[in-house]
């Protein structure tokens, strides 16, 4: 996605409009085509050179700032490994030990010659050139590694991608979000819960009326730790939303700049924003499968199975659970995984938990001072230190099953 000074957009009272490029403009398109021309030919090439290359790149019909947001996506496509027929610090630990024992017998005598002649050692005890070793030293160095692969894309892909990343970047600067669309199928519906859970995002959903929800979503401006990595999460989601076929509109509190005023962002199906993620049904984080698959090779009388049900509550709310734990009698409790452990989140869970009875419901999270006064008072909340651990959740379901 792109970064802060990259990001093009208008603002208009109080209203921030990103600038998104139509692919059909033969300019913006040939550009596009060349940059990948670029990149291809540096196959094999330095980070370093191929970064120099992009930099210095003209695109003379094409806006500087684009130019630059184009060639960020494409770096961020390349794959580079460390050249060399030996592993660099192996290289490193070689010629400093023996450079360390040349300067205790020689000193600055002959230091040209005993140089070399120590790259010539190194060099044959690893099937290298003395020049070869030289290079390999700092292989592994961000520059200096070599561009091997790149995953291939259409200029028109890559005008779209930078559009899509566009508003990634503005999401990243956001402190809330609202989403509302009409009321979906289950089945959709589901899915829509699926992927705000596969990002680990948090949110809380209401039902407007009997045509709408509303979704609550915290930006990453709103959390105290982990802001960084859910924000991504957050941006990461946005290409899955595109790919929902509801009539959607997203509302977003950005802080597009340090130190400026605050701005709205309006979100909706646009033809210019498309999704590059293929439609995937219902997703489900990999944690969260081999949890499911851990848990089931236990001596248990719990049963995890996937938690497809939405919990329509009281008062227009949902509750979301993410596993369903069958027991040998038939009882099912639901456990809810928050990734972000956020103390406004669990107090608006566990109050749906009392206000609607529900006894078989309960939260997991990580332990952290925020909610810990919560989780402690509460039955309904399970704490882990650093991971979800089947063993642990076994012995929680049975105290709860028994409380």
């Amino acid at each position: 996605m792109l970064t802060g000074d990259l990001l093009l957009y208008t603002r208009r009272a109080g209203t921030v409009w990103p600038r998104l490029l139509d692919p059909a403009q033969p300019a913006l398109l040939s550009g596009a085509e060349a940059l990948l021309e670029l990149c291809a030919a540096q196959m094999g090439r330095r980070r370093g050179e191929l970064e120099e290359a992009l930099r210095d790149f003209p695109l003379p019909a094409v806006q500087a700032r684009v130019g630059q947001g184009l060639a960020k996506l494409l770096l961020d496509r390349c794959t580079f490994e460390a050249g060399g027929a030996a592993e660099p610090r192996a290289l490193r630990s070689a010629v400093f030990d023996g450079g360390a024992e040349g300067w205790r017998r020689h000193g600055t005598e002959g230091l040209a010659q005993w140089r070399e002649a120590l790259l010539a050692q190194v060099g044959a005890a690893h099937g290298m050139s003395p020049e070869q070793v030289q290079v390999g030293l700092y292989a592994d160095l961000a520059e200096n590694q070599l561009l091997v692969d790149m995953r291939a894309l259409s200029p028109e892909a890559l005008i779209l991608r930078y559009n899509v990343a566009q508003v990634q970047g503005l999401l990243l600067r956001a402190g809330g979000l609202t989403l509302r669309c009409p009321l979906p199928p289950p089945q959709r519906l589901r899915q829509l819960f699926g992927y705000l859970k596969f990002f680990g995002l948090l949110f809380h959903v209401t039902r407007r009326g009997e045509g709408e929800i509303e979704v609550l979503l915290d930006g990453p401006l709103s959390l105290l730790e982990s802001g960084s990595r859910y924000g991504l999460n957050l941006a990461q989601f946005l290409p899955a939303l595109l790919n929902w076929d509801a009539p959607w509109t997203l509302h977003a509190v950005l802080t597009p700049r340090p130190g400026k005023p605050q701005a709205r962002l309006e979100l909706a199906p646009h033809p210019l924003l498309k999704s590059h993620y293929p439609e995937r049904g219902q997703w489900v984080p990999e944690e969260l499968r081999q949890f499911a698959s851990a848990f089931n090779a236990l001596d248990s009388p719990w049963r995890c199975l996937p938690a497809e049900e939405v919990l329509q509550l009281q008062d227009n709310a949902y509750l979301i659970p993410d596993f369903a734990f069958r027991g040998a009698g038939g009882r099912l409790i639901y456990l809810e995984y928050l990734r972000y452990p956020v103390r406004q989140q669990l107090e608006k869970r566990l109050a749906l938990i009392d206000e609607n009875r529900l006894a078989d419901y309960a939260v997991a999270c990580r332990q952290v001072p925020a909610v810990m006064p919560l989780a402690e008072n509460s039955p309904h909340t399970f704490t882990f230190r650093r991971t979800l651990l089947p063993g642990q959740v076994n012995a929680f379901l049975n105290e709860l099953a028994s409380a």
